[in-house]
């Protein structure tokens, strides 16, 4: 098959998913001599497929140079569906294989059956399964009628997004900067068989529990007029009120500001942020995070918390060190507090919050 590019039409930058743009150049120099590219600017800006001795290639492109480059191996339906920076990891290291180059975050990667060179004969119409196991490491299989390829590598976010700590924290805080809000989160469905009594007049629905004791996604009602619950929001259950700010939202989380003092991992460093509560929350979310509370205390007018994102596929955390001065509740004024450590890998988390 003749050297050909095929330019896909059009560009979207993906919401504002925070995204680090900082991979080896010079290993993409390298694939870019390999590929036969002579011409950067002969590129599209954004994807393009390339076909070289009858394999595509994912060539990825911003205003001015090469971002990414893969060897492709999923299937299209698979990037609707699965983490897109787990399929760009391993198509990367499939293109510096293919081409001997020695790349150090695909290190890690291994196969317990089959290898690099089984995947040769893969095609998007073989039987591909990406599985996440218990968010310590990423299992990929692919089934033919004539063969079998298991692949496996560790859940590590500074290997996936391919940055320094640095690099990621400072992409993840521009993205927050230019991300909107413009809707409230829809209120979760549920049956009055599942709530539970906790007190008079306060039930609780019951979420997922997170890694660590007394740190949850629950969140928790009380009864409405017409007989119905709804979920709290009242001076009268404030650990409660704000849990649910945070784990299901309201309008009120719309108005309510953060001031968040992110802690960088550059020691002596941090930068303040003033958001809204639902713009931060649904920014979690959107970048594939799980919203967990933890009450800590409420007492001298104070209420003090722990907020965790928690990314099961990118094996991370975001912790927020919460403060609340519940005089200010019914005021105008009322701000949360918030002290935020960012991309905190999930097994060091229990020893930050001691």
């Amino acid at each position: 098959m003749s050297l050909s590019v095929i330019h896909i039409v059009g560009f979207c930058i993906l919401g504002c998913i925070y995204s680090v743009q900082t991979y080896s150049q010079d290993n993409w120099g390298k694939l870019l001599d390999c590929l036969q590219i002579k011409h950067v600017d002969s590129l599209a800006i954004g994807e393009n497929s390339y076909d070289f001795n009858g394999h595509l290639y994912r060539v990825r492109k911003d205003s001015s140079k090469v971002v990414y480059i893969g060897k492709l191996l999923f299937p299209d339906q698979m990037r609707e569906t699965e983490n897109t920076k787990v399929l760009d990891f391993v198509e990367a290291a499939f293109a510096c294989h293919t081409f001997s180059l020695t790349e150090p975050r695909f290190k890690h990667i291994s196969f317990t059956k089959g290898t690099w060179e089984d995947l040769e004969k893969v095609n998007d119409s073989t039987a591909c399964s990406l599985t996440n196991l218990a968010g310590r490491s990423y299992r990929i299989e692919w089934n033919s009628s004539d063969r079998k390829v298991i692949m496996t590598f560790p859940i590590e976010y500074d290997k996936l997004n391919n940055g320094t700590r640095e690099e990621i924290e400072e992409a993840f805080i521009s993205g927050l900067k230019r991300y909107k809000v413009t809707s409230g989160r829809p209120q979760p469905t549920f049956s009055i068989l599942q709530l539970q009594l906790l007190k008079d007049s306060l039930f609780l629905l019951p979420g997922d529990k997170y890694i660590i004791s007394n740190v949850n996604s629950h969140s928790y009602l009380i009864p409405s007029e017409n007989g119905n619950a709804i979920f709290v929001y009242d001076r009268a259950f404030p650990a409660e009120s704000l849990a649910n700010l945070f784990t299901v939202g309201n309008e009120r989380g719309m108005e309510i500001e953060i001031e968040i003092d992110v802690i960088k991992h550059e020691y002596g460093i941090k930068e303040t942020l003033i958001v809204p509560l639902e713009t931060l929350v649904q920014y979690g979310i959107m970048n594939g995070c799980r919203v967990y509370w933890g009450t800590e205390s409420v007492e001298q007018g104070e209420l003090k918390a722990s907020v965790i994102f928690y990314n099961p596929d990118e094996g991370y955390d975001h912790i927020f060190r919460i403060k609340c001065p519940l005089s200010e509740w019914d005021s105008d004024s009322f701000r949360i507090q918030a002290r935020a450590s960012l991309f905190i890998p999930t097994s060091n988390v229990d020893n930050l919050l001691q």
